[in-house]
């Protein structure tokens, strides 16, 4: 006599054996314990990033009382915000805060008159930091790899003929780096009467073009052609850079082949002359 299984009625579960309990609890402790140690290493990192921050505020705040310094680098340091009183470093000369997470640069921190650097690459800035013209002796000025996406506008008068802008009051500056933000146009920089270096690569530039068609005036064709072949020249540069680079490669690698095919060459040489001692 055949025996049938009896299934279980649709709609009713078997009952749990005790080894897929255990199984299910395991992996749901498990599942817990995991959360929790995420949990308690966001917490740590959060507290670490806190002491962080506030350790280098409180260094930033005592920096006041130190008169004589010249040069600050505070690059790579994860900073948010900057304290008013980098203000008040009367023979500061050169300030890097590259690498950091700013957003904003407040006004006040930028009025050391001695200043002639000033770094803030790789930030998150989204415009152009105020408080420049106070900066009298600034002759090297970086903003590049941020998300500025326009230089502070200039105007137009009632005859349509360009006027001054912001940048225009930046009469020190020598250096410009705006590279890798998404600036469109390049004209408001022309009005700085001192540049005479801009860097502007990876930015989506419309205006003016290279040949100055977008120009406003012959004068501006002239100066933004000026500017516009120096980055060409740089451009050819590093083309040529390039170029002697490949071809070294490819030297060194005729000559290996070269030292190949003679090794080869040796081999099958003494492989003959094995064997005509071998009939001799």
């Amino acid at each position: 006599m055949a025996f049938e299984e009896e299934e279980a009625p649709e709609g009713v579960q078997e009952e749990e054996t005790d080894d897929a309990r255990r199984e299910r609890e395991t992996r749901e402790e498990d599942l817990r314990q995991k959360k929790l140690e995420e949990e308690r290493s966001a917490r740590e990192q959060q507290g670490e990033r806190e002491e962080r921050e506030e350790a280098a505020r409180g260094i930033l705040s005592r920096l006041w009382t130190i008169q004589d310094l010249t040069r600050l680098d505070l690059s790579s340091n994860k900073l948010r915000h900057l304290p008013v009183v980098l203000g008040g470093l009367p023979n500061l000369t050169a300030l890097d805060l590259s690498d950091n997470l700013l957003l904003r640069v407040p006004q006040g921190a930028l009025s050391a008159s001695s200043l002639t650097s000033l770094s803030v690459r790789a930030n998150h800035l989204v415009d152009w930091p105020p408080g420049l013209t106070l900066l009298g002796a600034l002759s090297t000025l970086d903003v590049s790899w941020n998300q500025i996406a326009q230089l502070p506008a200039y105007g137009v008068d009632a005859d349509g003929d360009w006027t001054d802008g912001v940048l225009a009051a930046l009469t020190t500056i020598t250096q410009l780096d705006i590279s890798a933000n998404t600036i469109r146009d390049l004209r408001p920089a022309l009005l700085m009467p001192s540049l005479s270096h801009l860097i502007f690569k990876g930015n989506p530039v419309v205006q003016p073009s290279r040949e100055g068609l977008s120009a406003p005036s012959k004068e501006w064709v002239e100066e933004a052609r000026k500017l516009f072949v120096f980055e060409v020249e740089e451009e050819k540069q590093e083309a040529e850079k390039e170029r002697l680079a490949r071809e070294e490669a490819e030297a060194v690698k005729r000559e290996a082949d070269n030292l190949r095919r003679i090794a080869e060459a040796m081999k099958d040489f003494r492989s003959m002359m094995d064997e005509l001692d071998a009939d001799d």
